[in-house]
């Protein structure tokens, strides 16, 4: 999206029109109509010109916004339906769903997640459930559920786990824990 500029045929018009604004007898004042006219036609293109910088600098913010949204990409959704010993890695923006009951689970936080990372693990456990193991690779992680850091996490038996994983800084990881029994 472009703000456009004033065309010259619009340049031209502001002047007529503030040239016309003035008086029509300019020998009065003791100056030539023509020479009123050049006078004013100086501060209107200073005033277009000034019109443009700013519609210039406003296409330059737009072009960094436009930039911006189009870096923002839509979470990707996954399902696994085969595995049930799981070996995940959590990937930026992705949420990813197992659907057979898990017998192990290990996470890991990607060496190169940064500020703004964010991702989704979601896992069933049956009749026994899994210890849940975490690879940290020296983030700091905290294991979160319901608003306390529990350290380690050991599902219930027959329940639905979804886990979301959340950086601001690159540095601290929190991973919230839900639960459904």
């Amino acid at each position: 999206m472009n703000i456009p500029k004033i065309t010259e045929e619009q340049r031209q018009i502001l002047k007529r029109k503030s040239v016309y604004a003035l008086s029509t007898r300019p020998a009065e004042q003791g100056k030539k109509e023509a020479d009123v006219k050049e006078a004013m036609f100086a501060p209107t293109e200073y005033l277009c010109d000034c019109i443009d910088g700013i519609t210039d600098a406003a296409n330059t913010a737009l072009g960094e916004i436009e930039t911006s949204v189009e870096d923002i990409k839509p979470t990707g959704y996954q399902t696994d339906e085969i595995t049930t010993a799981i070996d995940h890695t959590f990937a930026n923006n992705v949420i990813k769903t197992y659907t057979k009951n898990a017998q192990s689970v290990k996470i890991t936080v990607p060496l190169d997640a940064k500020e703004g990372f964010y991702s989704g693990l979601m896992f069933f456990t049956g009749d026994e459930a899994p210890k849940v193991s975490v690879e940290s690779n020296g983030k700091n992680v905290a294991l979160m559920q319901y608003g306390t850091n529990v350290g380690e996490y050991n599902p219930s038996n027959n329940a639905r786990v979804s886990m979301y994983v959340f950086s601001n800084d690159g540095i601290n990881f929190d991973i919230f824990i839900l639960e459904k029994v």
